[in-house]
């Protein structure tokens, strides 16, 4: 008969597996040697008293120290440093020897995983701000220059991987990291005695050096005093404006009194930037960053371009002044410059005070004002003025009628512009009320096929020179998906591409912290791809 132990011999029965036990080593306190690399100490004695006395009130080392063997009989260690000062101080100044073996791990591992486990293992520990961005530091600098070494954590931004190892929040990293990089020595000394706190540094490491250095000399140190220096003094600098004036604007300085204009229409509409050339720049409808400094006007930036490359007006001849001198001329609006050929008789009526090249200070924000109707009603009422001027003349000159029929051009251009520009706002408004109504979507896949048949919306625009249709879908959070289509003799599929622009800058983000579909802020050439869009229209619908 079968016993009992003989029916479960083969049943398959596993044992459970056990992980790798670490085996506890005593050894002696003075085998055991600091580690070099070791920034988190015991702030004075008392600290290290204060340890011993719970070390003796527990009886033993209740946690092992960390080391990793370097010689013989000589051990280095990782972490547990003040836990040896502790029972050396037990040992020699109060005759307990029964202290003198430590318990210890022993471990096998690399110079390099040693320092890193250093910092890790001291993230527990009180640490000063100095001392939170010296351990970043390192971190950052051993996960960047011996990948091999750290496997696991090599995906992902670095603030986001130092950020997850030492639970600390993604933001506060990034400032360490600012730091780190852009404070100066001094700067850094001062921050290292805690002469300046955390948040002045941040702000003292947008600055340059010399700059840092000049702060801490007259003894700035306080986060606000920083922050008005900067909101303050940091304007473009006499030479970075001259080099940005140098290297892209000087060529296309033809008339300096429509500057500003040129500036606004060619930089500032465009929010042109540029990184890594000459020079830094940032440019809005309201102004112009160079480099670090902070944005200046468009008005106040051409001033500083006429202080530095000041323009000479051409003197009067003294053939003009003699006419002058002789016509006896009557205060009314001048039409134009006189031709010298024409014969100017004493007494005779001409125009002297209609400035036909009116610089206007258009402020941006009130950009709604100004319409093309808004300009064409202001040149209709300049052009009435010059032709009443005119018509009160006994004579008028060939140049007077000249710059009449220039005005009335300009009339009869605004005017066209301006139907144009109302026809154009009429059709828009038309587009959108056509556009049909966004089905309630269920699925993934109603979502697809609604992207689909964005031909369902209706054309925007068409481009017949380069052979591109453009679909437009207005959303009610504002956020507004164009579609190019582009002509293809030999492909059905792939020559369509989808853009969203505009919308709230609020996205939802994924559990790595990543937004589900990006925001661009103007119309970006990259096409966002099909998940962002489904994520994105699963979004508006919550």
């Amino acid at each position: 008969m079968a016993t009992l132990g003989a029916m479960f011999a083969n049943t398959g029965v596993k044992k459970a597996e056990t992980p790798p036990q670490r085996v506890t080593k005593w050894i002696h306190y003075t085998k055991l040697k600091d580690n070099a690399a070791q920034y988190c100490n015991e702030r004075d004695k008392d600290e290290i008293i204060a340890l011993a006395g719970l070390i003796d009130a527990d009886n033993g080392v209740l946690q092992q120290i960390l080391v990793r063997k370097i010689k013989n009989d000589q051990y280095e260690i990782i972490a547990g440093h003040k836990r040896r000062r502790a029972c050396k101080y037990l040992v020699e100044e109060e005759g307990k020897k029964q202290y003198a073996f430590v318990p210890c791990f022993v471990e096998n591992i690399s110079d390099v995983k040693a320092e890193f486990q250093l910092y890790s293992s001291n993230s527990h520990h009180v640490k000063t701000d100095y001392e939170k961005m010296h351990e970043l530091e390192r971190m950052k600098y051993l996960i960047e220059t011996y990948p091999e070494e750290f496997p696991q954590i090599q995906t992902g931004r670095m603030v986001e991987r130092l950020a997850a190892q030492l639970q600390m929040n993604k933001t506060t990293v990034g400032e360490y990291l600012t730091i780190s990089k852009n404070l100066g020595e001094n700067a850094r000394t001062a921050f290292e005695d805690g002469t300046i706190k955390k948040s002045a540094a941040v702000e003292m490491a947008a600055l340059p050096e010399k700059e840092q250095d000049a702060l801490l000399s007259a003894g700035v140190t306080a986060q606000k005093d920083i922050k008005a220096y900067k909101e303050e003094r940091l304007e473009p600098s006499e030479e970075d404006i001259r080099l940005f004036y140098e290297h892209y604007i000087q060529n296309h300085d033809k008339n300096r009194a429509e500057l500003k204009e040129y500036l606004i229409r060619s930089y500032g509409k465009r929010h042109s930037c540029g990184t890594g050339g000459v020079i830094d720049f940032d440019c809005s409808p309201k102004g112009i960053k160079l480099g670090k400094s902070k944005e200046i006007s468009w008005t106040k930036f051409v001033n500083k371009i006429n202080e530095y490359y000041p323009v000479h007006k051409k003197e009067e001849t003294v053939r003009e002044k003699e006419k002058i001198t002789d016509a006896k001329y009557i205060n009314v609006p001048d039409f134009g410059t006189r031709n010298e050929t024409e014969n100017i008789i004493p007494g005779q009526l001409c125009v002297t005070d209609v400035d036909m090249n009116v610089e206007e200070d258009i402020p941006v924000e009130d950009k709604e004002e100004y319409t093309p109707k808004y300009f064409l009603n202001e040149q209709i009422e300049k052009l009435g003025k010059m032709e009443k001027a005119a018509a009160l003349a006994p004579t008028v000159l060939q140049s007077t009628i000249k710059t009449l029929e220039r005005q009335r051009t300009i009339v009869k251009a605004l005017t066209a512009f301006s139907a144009n520009t109302e026809t154009a706002n009429i059709k828009e408004k038309t587009v959108k009320l056509m556009q049909p109504e966004l089905p309630r979507f269920h699925n993934t896949e109603e979502r697809r096929k609604w992207l689909e048949n964005y031909k369902d919306w209706g054309v925007w625009y068409t481009d017949n020179r380069i052979g591109v249709t453009y679909y437009k879908y207005e959303f009610q959070d504002t956020t507004v998906l164009i579609v190019e289509e582009y002509k293809s003799e030999y492909s059905k599929y792939g020559n369509a591409f989808f853009h969203l622009v505009g919308g709230p800058k609020k996205r939802e983000k994924n559990s790595y912290g990543v937004p589900r579909y990006p925001y661009h802020e103007r119309y970006c050439r990259h096409s966002d791809s099909t998940t962002e869009l489904l994520e994105f229209l699963k979004a508006i619908q919550k």
